[in-house]
């Protein structure tokens, strides 16, 4: 029986063999797997932090089921900088990403909701989130936290959408905002912009 690969093919092989007078009979059920998992919606809510604490994620760790790909994402509870839903909501740091892979059907559009907000730690600058679905496009979105406060960021919800061209699409939110303060090198906001409360929905039109 040749090897299966199971990263190409990603299905499992069930063999039952029968030998009677030499002859030997085999019946191979092949049962597919799931390559993705369902959308797993972003409240950021897990693990529960304690009120007024802040945590940090690195690249290579697991946020829920989101995966930080590159720089860092603070998570805060509401205490720190106010949540536009539940208790808990997500800054992305530096280069910050966080990506996460579930099944699409191929054609069917799809609309992702999210709250977007910008730490008034640094109000000077308008913050910048790339959202991308691959494949599918992405989209800059902007958000002014001048005149916010940690008890008021001022969220604002916003909505993504694209086509499913395959069976299995991620999405990423990165941090897109540039630092241009004086004395400083350019490069990725610290202080980058605040999300919460992500969800996709099929829609149609």
């Amino acid at each position: 029986m040749g090897a299966v690969d199971l990263r190409a093919g990603r299905r499992r092989m069930l063999g039952v063999a029968v030998a009677a007078c030499g002859a030997v009979a085999v019946t191979l059920v092949l049962a597919p797997q799931a390559l993705a998992e369902a959308f797993a919606g972003g409240g950021f809510e897990s693990p529960s932090l304690m009120p007024g604490q802040c945590r940090t994620v690195h690249a290579g760790e697991q946020l829920e089921a989101w995966a930080v790909t590159a720089g860092d994402v603070r998570v805060c509870d509401t205490a720190v900088l106010n949540a536009a839903e539940g208790r808990q909501s997500v800054q992305l740091v530096g280069e910050g990403t966080i990506r996460q892979s579930f099944d699409t059907v191929p054609g069917q559009k799809y609309a992702v909701s999210f709250a977007l907000a910008g730490d008034p730690a640094e109000p000077r600058t308008v913050k910048d989130v790339l959202v991308t679905a691959s494949p599918g496009g992405a989209r800059d979105f902007s958000v002014d936290p001048a005149g916010n406060a940690p008890q008021d960021v001022g969220w604002e919800n916003q909505t993504y959408r694209f086509t499913a061209r395959t069976v299995t699409t991620w999405l990423e939110f990165s941090n897109n905002t540039f630092d241009y303060t004086p004395d400083k090198p350019a490069g990725f906001a610290e202080h980058g912009p605040l999300l919460d409360n992500v969800q996709l929905t099929p829609v149609s039109g």
